[in-house]
């Protein structure tokens, strides 16, 4: 069975992220080969551990996407900061996030409304 959906839980609101088929298939091509976890573990969801500093140095390899939004895009895989991913679905989001700031898609610094969050001049 497909691992459960991993869910991202704010007082508000909760978000629940599905990989589609490709993006579970490069997910766990990635797994393989960059980071050299089993296909067995890969396919049962168990024995994933990436630290963050094993995951740098793949994901700073990302064209267009500064370093400062990687870590936004970490931290909304490992929202409880752990330091290190531990299933195949978290690394699903990082790298659909990763695609969506390539195509400048991803603006984290907009809330729901669509207005930035860092834009100091209130008109109050």
């Amino acid at each position: 069975p497909p691992p459960p959906p991993m869910q991202h839980q704010s007082p508000a609101t909760t978000t629940v992220y599905i990989a589609t088929p490709l993006e579970e298939a490069y997910t766990c091509f990635i797994l393989e080969t960059v980071f050299q976890i089993p296909v067995q573990d890969i396919t049962n969801n168990t024995n994933i551990r990436i630290p963050g500093r094993f995951a740098v140095p793949f994901l700073t390899n990302a064209i267009g996407v500064d370093r400062s939004l990687l870590r936004t895009i970490w931290s909304l895989a490992d929202p409880q900061s752990n330091g290190f991913l531990s299933c195949k679905t978290q690394l699903s989001l990082i790298l659909r996030c990763i695609t969506m700031a390539q195509a400048n898609l991803f603006h984290p610094e907009t809330n729901d409304n669509g207005q930035d969050n860092n834009n100091s001049n209130n008109d109050t």
